[in-house]
């Protein structure tokens, strides 16, 4: 059994019952997942590693401030077209930062800076990066624990991949439970797995055989396997009420706590046309001979990225990228996994969707983390930070110390300090 000193560091904190209970669960996920795993992996050279993020001129701090966990690790960011980007690339260079400017387009979601942003930093950095941090500007990784998981994983960097087990499935219902006439969204998150892969479909086991009241346990293969849809899976919604919600589910990643991504596919995805399939598929088909036909069209086609960005697919920029690589073929490949899985993960470990903890609440959950089991804590690949109704200033401190505490693997809990490279 696992013990957490937990006690003496809520007696000195005052932490709050949801920071505690947050704590505790995760922590029993880390440790045990820590144990299994029979320790530290090695670590991938930090220069394989791009990290791309977006923002506009009213979070413009957020740049400064996201340098605490970045330490000067290649980062390309997108901003609006408001603020000075020859301040911001010669302020910049000397941090390993590049930029791109991306306008607010006339009926487009602002969204669209995060749906460009990776094929931006592709090409603004010639492709000279293994693994794409991918995040919004609220989005903080942990890079040793980035580092350790790919070592871990030993993906090929060449194989099209997106990796988070930090995912949202959304399904539209008929029920009268719902609030909207004739059904409505029901969201599951966060969902640890992509049920659509063919290697990750859910066996299960007992923890003791000869016992008819085993629990049963959701296994998933040791060795992580790229997950790649099957054709049937790719196909163009047919569900025009709410299309990035369809009646048989979507699955995407959760943009607040980031993606992995690597540079095959990124190349997969800018090698595909712009005259590829329409963003949605027929209302109707005439026969099931004409639905065989269009359905294996549709699997066989030359799937554009830029075809679903520019849609109104979804206002949202993370589901708009998950639909992209949906209809190329490309899932969400699971980190391996951790005991209690359906509970368990490494992208955003102690936060919960769209979490409505103030940035204050979040470092001190994060700190209590760190002070209660150091070792567990450097298993936590990403956290979300989200303003909530903080000031700027309070914001971007949060973040400052809460970058510096990723960045140190929780070393800095017992120092206290805060901030990071200016």
């Amino acid at each position: 059994m696992f013990e957490f000193p937990v006690a003496p560091v809520l007696a000195r904190n005052g932490s709050s019952l949801r920071s505690i209970w947050r704590v505790l669960v995760y922590l029993t996920c880390l440790v045990a997942g820590r144990a299994a795993s029979g320790g530290a992996p090695g670590q991938q050279d930090v220069s394989d590693l791009l990290v791309v993020f977006p923002t506009f001129h009213k979070r413009i701090g957020v740049v400064e401030a996201s340098r605490a966990w970045r330490m000067g690790v290649s980062t390309h960011i997108v901003v609006d077209d408001l603020v000075r980007l020859d301040a911001l690339r010669a302020a910049g260079s000397r941090h390993n930062e590049t930029f791109s400017a991306l306008p607010d387009l006339p009926g487009m979601p602002t969204s669209m800076r995060h749906v460009l942003a990776p094929l931006l930093a592709h090409t603004a950095t010639g492709g000279r990066y293994k693994w794409m941090l991918l995040g919004d500007d609220d989005t903080l990784f942990s890079l040793p624990a980035v580092r350790g998981l790919l070592r871990e994983m030993r993906l090929p960097h060449t194989e099209p991949i997106a990796i988070s087990d930090f995912l949202v499935h959304c399904r539209f219902e008929q029920s009268a439970k719902l609030d909207v006439a004739g059904g409505g969204r029901r969201y599951t998150a966060p969902a640890t797995r992509d049920t659509r892969c063919p290697a990750a479909a859910p066996s299960t086991q007992t923890a003791a055989a000869s016992s008819s009241n085993s629990t049963p346990l959701i296994t998933t293969p040791t060795t992580p396997v790229p997950c790649m849809l099957p054709p049937a899976s790719r196909r163009p919604p047919r569900f025009r009420p709410h299309p990035d919600c369809p009646p048989e589910g979507r699955t995407s990643f959760y943009g607040g706590t980031g993606v992995i991504l690597s540079l095959g596919l990124m190349q997969h995805l800018a090698r595909r046309s712009l005259h590829a399939q329409a963003a949605l598929g027929p209302d109707s088909l005439s026969s099931a001979a004409a639905a065989a036909a269009a359905e294996a069209a549709a699997a066989d086609a030359d799937t554009s990225f830029y075809a679903v960005a520019m849609s109104n697919y979804s206002p949202a920029g993370d589901v708009l990228m998950s639909e992209a690589w949906r209809r190329a073929g490309i899932g969400f490949t699971p980190p391996p996994p951790l005991p209690y899985q359906l509970a368990c993960r490494r992208f955003g470990s102690l936060v919960g969707f769209n979490d409505e903890a103030s940035p204050e609440a979040m470092v001190q959950r994060h700190r209590l983390a760190a002070e209660a089991a150091p070792e567990a804590f450097r298993g936590v690949v990403s956290a979300h930070l989200r303003q909530r109704r903080a000031n700027t200033t309070a914001f971007l401190a949060a973040m400052r110390e809460l970058g510096a505490l990723l960045a140190a693997g929780g070393a800095a809990a017992a120092a206290g300090g805060a901030g990071g490279p200016r």
